[in-house]
């Protein structure tokens, strides 16, 4: 168990680590950017660093600063969180070679997983049952159902976030005679939709994969998930939004994070409307396409 630990990074990934290490009894130590100074981080950890101006490079990149921090303040470790350098293998060897633990992989299993080709052979050495596949394009397009199908798992994960992050706000945040917001309809009624849809659409996926597991999935099925949770996730990001008002658009937050994240997931491994056309097929037997 670490005493103290230095958070290398920002925003909700920070208030995730902050959370974690008060219910372990850990101290904290947030380093930050001069722009970042009046974060919610930095004013609920126990200590604070700037460690440079405000682009990332030199602050939340600038690996000679974020040690020294980590030496000035005493802290015994660092958790880089995910982003920034936290796949950074040079600074996981930095961090080993100044005697501070890096809270992630070893610098070898950062270099080794970070190669995809050297990370399979060394899978298939060590007999780690592997999907069977190609080289090339063709086994990319041959994972295209997998790759939709976990997308729309995906998008119940970022939906599930966006609705507990809103659902926990509204009964903190307190308004109009002292009162939680909670306790208002609108707001009831968007943490209602936002419940029962992600409900229906883990429901949904969870039958798709009892079908996959029977060998009875079609690509139309895996279309109609894919569209559904991520239409449905992208919903609940925007309600979330405006559940949180101002703090909805901050990186306090996780929701805009889901929120961006989504409109890209909703473009690619076939878009909206072309996962209505595939359906529309389905149904009609008529190609509109």
């Amino acid at each position: 168990m670490f005493a103290k630990i230095l958070i290398a990074n920002r925003g909700e990934i920070a208030l995730r680590i902050l959370r974690t290490c008060r219910e372990m009894g850990i101290r904290t130590v947030v380093a930050h950017s001069k722009a970042d100074s009046n974060s919610l981080p930095v004013l609920l950890a126990d200590e604070s660093v700037c460690v440079g101006p405000e682009e990332s490079g030199q602050s939340y990149l600038n690996i000679p600063s974020l040690i020294s921090a980590a030496e000035v303040t005493d802290a015994e470790a660092v958790h880089p969180g995910y982003g920034f350098l936290a796949e950074n293998a040079t600074f996981a060897e930095i961090c080993r070679a100044c005697s501070i633990r890096f809270i992630g992989p070893s610098p070898e299993a950062i270099r080794l997983l970070g190669d995809k080709v050297r990370a399979r052979e060394l899978a298939k050495k060590s007999e780690v049952p592997l999907l069977p596949g190609s080289e090339g394009l063709k086994s990319a397009l041959a994972c295209l159902n997998q790759a939709r199908y976990g997308i729309a798992w995906g998008g119940i994960g970022a939906a599930m976030a966006c609705y507990d992050t809103a659902l926990q706000y509204s009964l903190e945040r307190k308004q109009f005679r002292n009162q939680p917001i909670a306790s208002h309809q609108l707001v009831q009624e968007k943490l209602a939709w936002m419940i029962s849809e992600i409900t229906k659409g883990q429901l949904l996926v969870l039958q798709v994969g009892r079908l996959k597991d029977q060998g009875k999935a079609e690509h139309y099925h895996i279309s109609m998930a894919k569209r559904n949770n991520i239409w449905m996730a992208l919903e609940c990001a925007r309600l979330a939004r405006d559940i949180l008002g101002a703090n909805g658009i901050a990186d306090d937050y996780p929701i805009m994070r889901h929120m961006m994240n989504l409109e890209s997931v909703k473009t690619y491994e076939g878009t909206h409307d072309i996962h209505t056309l595939v359906i529309g097929s389905h149904v009609t037997g008529i190609d509109a396409f």
